[in-house]
């Protein structure tokens, strides 16, 4: 959910926030948001935050 690789970790928040760290690219992403989502897990604001993350790397 966090990224491409197995060894990315992190953990999300109610309404869309996420934090997590992928340890071999040595890269952390922290996300919270002024308008909370309606969900725990898959938000695709944090989605696709990650993914123009990596795209970047």
């Amino acid at each position: 959910m966090f990224g491409p690789r197995p060894n990315v970790f992190g953990h999300s928040g109610w309404g869309g926030s996420f934090g997590c760290a992928d340890t071999k690219e040595a890269v952390a992403i922290g996300y919270v948001m002024n308008q909370m989502g309606e969900g725990l897990v898959g938000d695709a604001r944090a989605t696709a935050l990650c993914r123009a993350v990596y795209d970047c790397l």
